[in-house]
């Protein structure tokens, strides 16, 4: 015991002798770092004094052997150098409690000022680089609403954090994009935000999606779970009805809803492009029913839970606030000059400057994507002007085509109306006239032409392209009636063979049965004939007596 006592006295004297909180040992290291101060001080004079020309190779050789000290040596110097500033300024022991300097507004900025981008938040919107600020959590409660130019959002209360992604729309949310064509309605609504974009909704217990065709006329799909996917543009591109599905689409002929047709299934499925139904999939128990739309009644054309409500919809972000944005403080606060943290250089040298150069490689690195993304932006616009430029060069031999063929056919129709000339022959002995060249006119098209033009090459592409869509759609619908002809055929040759057999069946059992009854009446005759004869045979005997 006496020896354990011994080593635990001697090892606590130990670590109280290397404790950097103990005040002696915080004094001897003031010393310490002093002396070194006084030392490295004479040696910079000693450096800074002027050197002759014959003592040039001296001196170099001097400073490779300055730059060639150990690791020790360094570190004292910086705790020396640190010690003096402190001593020259007379600074407090904590720099953070120094006053910072107030910040004042850039030159030309008001407070009023608008500035150059907008978003429907009130967050600070500038050209220079994003804030690296993120929310982590918002909490909304009693009337929600929230506008985006390609979505919108109504809803009781909200809730979202960035550790799932997840925005919680409660108490009967309506959600709104492409226009406000499309309505999404639900008892609540859980969106996957990704990127600053919906990738995807689940429309939780009495789930209802509204497709408005016209004033009168709504696609509608209802279902008590769904899930709904969008594309990049907040487009509608896949859907998900889980539990009871219903839907009530309205088919074009002519430019003309003619046809509305009635699911009910399990479960069904469908893909969108280009706002259009490509691929519908119905699983389990699924029943179709087809009617004209002249032949339904009023409340035929809607399902149950039908809620169109265009009047809820935040038409723009003023319906939200018409608060003004701030002006950006970005450049007044990068102004403010950094805390020097002199104690924990003290005790920790070179650990503050390590951070600032760790953010300048972030800043850097982030200045380097924001000049590459711009590149490629400009890189992409110069591409589409090209397109543009070809695009306008081709609308121009076309129009120049147009007009060569439309002079030919004037040319062909003044000479159908223009009465023969017969030319003398030429005389020899008459001098030749020379005639002179007419010079050729060219036209060159005016700005307005051009955009005339394009506005035509534009009509020409948008309806070519809405005849291309119509044949397509047409073709569809040729391919779906040819099926279904192919398949009420198929059902009618089972049912004629169907009858043929029981009518087969028939005959049969009437034949047996005829020639049962024929068989019955030939026994009834020969006992009929028997019973004749032995009472014939009777009759003979009593006579005979």
């Amino acid at each position: 015991r006496q020896q354990a006592a011994e080593a635990a006295r001697k090892a606590a004297e130990e670590a109280a002798a290397s404790d950097p909180n103990n005040p002696e040992n915080a004094k001897k290291a003031a010393e310490a770092a002093k002396a070194a101060a006084e030392e490295a001080k004479q040696a910079s004079l000693k450096r800074e004094k002027p050197k002759a020309k014959g003592a040039q190779k001296d001196a170099a050789a001097d400073d490779a052997a300055q730059e060639d000290t150990s690791a020790d040596e360094d570190t004292s110097t910086a705790l020396t150098d640190l010690a003096d500033e402190q001593e020259e300024t007379d600074a407090p022991a904590d720099s953070l409690s120094a006053q910072m300097p107030v910040p004042t507004p850039d030159e030309g900025e008001s407070p009023d000022a608008e500035p150059a981008d907008s978003v429907g938040t009130d967050a600070d919107v500038v050209v220079e680089p994003l804030d690296t600020t993120k929310v982590g959590f918002v909490y909304a409660y009693k009337n929600v609403r929230l506008y985006r130019k390609s979505m919108q959002m109504v809803c009781d209360s909200l809730s979202y954090n960035d550790l799932d992604s997840l925005a919680r729309l409660y108490y009967s949310p309506v959600i709104w994009n492409e226009e406000g064509k499309h309505q999404y309605c639900a008892d609540s609504v859980y969106a996957v935000i990704v990127d600053q974009k919906m990738e995807k909704a689940h429309l939780l217990s009495e789930a209802f999606i509204h497709i408005q065709e016209d004033s009168l006329h709504f696609d509608q799909i209802k279902s008590a779970e769904m899930t709904a996917f969008f594309s990049d543009e907040n487009e509608l591109s896949r859907f998900d009805a889980l539990g009871g599905a219903s839907a009530l689409f309205y088919l074009e002929e002519n430019n003309t809803l003619a046809t509305v047709n009635k699911k009910d299934c399990r479960m069904m499925s469908a893909r969108f492009k280009d706002g259009e139904i490509e691929k519908i999939y119905y699983f389990d128990t699924a029943k179709s029913d087809g009617y004209p739309v002249v032949q339904m009644h009023d409340d035929d054309k809607y399902l149950k839970g039908f809620s169109w409500s265009p009047d809820k919809r935040p038409k723009d972000r003023f319906a939200i606030t018409n608060l003004n944005l701030r002006p950006s403080q970005r450049t007044k606060y990068r102004n403010v000059s950094e805390p020097k943290f002199i104690q924990t250089e003290i005790y920790f040298p070179g650990y503050i400057g390590d951070i600032h150069r760790q953010i300048e490689v972030r800043d850097s690195l982030a200045r380097i994507r924001e000049v590459r993304a711009e590149r490629d932006r400009q890189m992409r616009e110069q591409l589409a002007e090209r397109e543009r430029r070809d695009s306008l060069e081709h609308v121009q031999d076309s129009l120049a085509i147009a007009a060569e063929e439309a002079l030919a056919a004037a040319d062909s129709l003044a000479s159908e109306h223009t009465p023969i000339i017969t030319v003398p022959e030429p005389d020899d002995n008459q001098p030749e006239t020379e005639t002179p060249d007419q010079p050729v006119e060219f036209h060159e098209m005016t700005p307005a032409e051009i955009a005339a033009a394009e506005a035509a090459a534009k009509a020409s592409a948008k309806a070519d392209a809405k005849a291309a869509k119509e044949a397509e759609k047409k073709a569809r619908q040729d391919a779906q009636d040819a099926k279904w002809a192919e398949k009420e055929a198929k059902i009618k040759a089972k049912e004629d063979a169907k009858k043929e057999k029981t009518a087969e069946k028939l005959r049969k059992k009437k034949a047996k049965a005829l020639r049962s009854q024929a068989r019955q009446d030939a026994k009834d005759q020969a006992k009929l004939d028997a019973y004749k004869a032995r009472y014939q045979k009777k009759l003979d005997k009593k006579n005979n007596k």
